[in-house]
């Protein structure tokens, strides 16, 4: 996978982040997601969702699937 992810889609707290993979059929795309909060030594960052969090992830989710939808080449109507 890339060193850095090439977009994240943030919603609240949580980041989906989109990596690119090149392989010999093409690229491939994965999405890690994480949720920021404020400690004591300042921002961290954690895989494990709350019941807050769950809205948001789940929309996070969809952005990320219309973005590699979108990398794939596949027409996604846009929202207005």
């Amino acid at each position: 996978m890339a060193k850095k992810p090439i977009h994240k889609v943030r919603v609240d707290r949580v980041v989906a982040s989109i990596w690119q993979s090149d392989t010999e059929k093409g690229p491939r795309y994965f999405v890690t997601f994480e949720h920021f909060f404020r400690a004591k030594d300042g921002w961290q960052y954690s895989n494990c969702f709350s019941m807050d969090d769950l809205l948001p992830l789940a929309k996070a989710a969809d952005q990320a699937h219309t973005r590699v939808s979108r990398l794939l080449g596949e027409k996604i109507p846009e929202v207005q």
